[in-house]
Parts: structure tokens; C-alpha cells; sequence
């Protein structure tokens, strides 16, 4: 980044990448669906820029956001977990309703409690527990630095910690 550039703006680039980027996208993920959710995406991203007019070249910093977000959806989408076909008799068959019941309270207590979190702790905690999502892709994700992700979690832990004990 350097001098500002006038010319540039987002809708600018929309008009004169999104083709270009389409292709890529659907090249990298062989869906075309989801090539179009992605490059919305990126273009969502691109929207959180304070000055778009300060980017060089914006064609590289458009297919540099493009890649975290292809990065980010394979880490959302690609996680299996594997298990041991020897321990499949442990999985159980039938449900105790009991235990179901003290889940669904635990649930809404904690969706309660996530509630009460300012959004950075919330939407940290949310897409690294539900989502298992690595500090380096949530950094990128909510646009910031992985240190803070970290502070973030541990703050937000806390949080939530504070707020459960108190119930």
C-alpha cells in the first residue's frame, strides 16, 4: 500500500474483477455455487476497507482475499473426524431423555450467556467452537490480528466462565 489512488473503488473493482474472480473461485473449489457465495464474500470483505483509494494494486489484494476466503470455507467444510470403527458400539442407540433435557438447559444457558458477550468475544468463541475454525482463519475472518483473536477468547472465556458460575 501507498499513495491513494483515486480511481479505485469497490464497485470499480466489482465491475472490472468479479469475472475474473468467479473464475478463479470456481477453478480452486470445481462448485460454481459456492464460487458466487465466495466471491460475494470477498467483496463483503472488501467493504470493511476504511480507504479502498490507498490500495495499489487492487487486482492482487482482491485475489489475496480471495484465496483467505477460499482457506476459510475449506476449514469450515473439510474437517472430519474420524473415529475408531472399534468404539462405535459406545455411540449408543437409544436417547436418555433425562441427559437431553440437562443438555437443552446447558445449551440455552450458554447461548444466554454468549448473548451477553461484546461481538469480537462472541463471534470469536462462536467460529472457533462451532465452526473449529484456527486463530490464523478467524483473524482473517473478522479482520484481525491473530494476537487479539487470542485476547478475544481468553476475555470471552472468562465471560462466559463468570456468567455460568453465577447461575
Amino acid at each position: 500500500m501507498g499513495q491513494a489512488n483515486p480511481d479505485n473503488s469497490i464497485e470499480a473493482w466489482f465491475d472490472e474483477f468479479h469475472v475474473h474472480l468467479l473464475a478463479y473461485l470456481t477453478h480452486r473449489l470445481n462448485m460454481e455455487a459456492e464460487a458466487e457465495d465466495l466471491a460475494q464474500e470477498v467483496f463483503l470483505r472488501l467493504l470493511r476497507l476504511d480507504d479502498p483509494t490507498v490500495v495499489n494494486h487492487p487486482r492482487a489484494f482482491l485475489f489475496r482475499i480471495a484465496s483467505n476466503v477460499v482457506n476459510d470455507w475449506r476449514d469450515r467444510h473439510y474437517r472430519v473426524e474420524v473415529r475408531n470403527p472399534d468404539r462405535f458400539d459406545e455411540l449408543g442407540s437409544e436417547s436418555d431423555p433425562y441427559a437431553d433435557t440437562v443438555a437443552g438447559e446447558r445449551a440455552r444457558a450458554l447461548d444466554r450467556a454468549l448473548d451477553r458477550l461484546p461481538p469480537s468475544q462472541r463471534a470469536a468463541i462462536v467460529l472457533k467452537t462451532k465452526h473449529g475454525m484456527s486463530h490464523k482463519s478467524i483473524a482473517r475472518h473478522i479482520g484481525a490480528s491473530e494476537r487479539m483473536v487470542k485476547r478475544y477468547l481468553i476475555k470471552g472465556y472468562a465471560g462466559l466462565r463468570q456468567y455460568l458460575a453465577g447461575l
